[in-house]
């Protein structure tokens, strides 16, 4: 794993190490704040992919921050990367079956960046989630989901 990542030009961070390890739980422990050290946008948002389910409450935490930095500092050239941080929180709320969190968090958003004409489609894209993209229903209390994230019916 070292080589390959040598290879393709960086030396890996400990965040990526253990991610790569499967070691989920360190890694996140690693990654803290995601400010300590730098920790590549990239690999963050691996990590959040692995850890929307077991850490929501950090992925959320996280992701939204970052985006908060872009957004507010209108910075219109990085909406798009702030609306990749604001897809893992919104995947994370998911996995949290909290919906009507996101829902708040999402059109509050919306409002704050009302006047950010590059902005806001971006934001309202995300409003219903980005589970819509992926052709299903948001989770709810009482629903059931398999590994692949599709309803469950039993």
């Amino acid at each position: 794993m070292l080589a390959r990542l040598a290879a393709a030009g960086h030396a890996p961070d400990q965040v990526e190490i253990l991610l790569d390890e499967g070691l989920v739980d360190a890694a996140v422990r690693a990654a803290g704040d995601g400010e300590g050290y730098e920790v590549r946008d990239a690999v963050l948002m691996r990590l959040m992919t692995a850890a929307q389910a077991s850490h929501s409450d950090w992925v959320t935490r996280i992701a939204r921050r970052k985006a908060a930095r872009i957004m507010d500092a209108g910075d219109a050239g990085s909406y798009e990367l702030a609306s990749q941080w604001l897809r893992h929180a919104a995947l994370a709320y998911d996995a949290a079956s909290r919906f009507e969190d996101w829902s708040a968090v999402i059109e509050s958003l919306i409002e704050k960046h009302s006047r950010k004409n590059k902005l806001r489609p971006l934001l309202e894209a995300l409003h219903d989630g980005p589970w819509e993209l992926m052709g299903r229903r948001p989770r709810h209390a009482g629903d059931c989901f398999d590994a692949a994230s599709t309803l469950c019916h039993g």
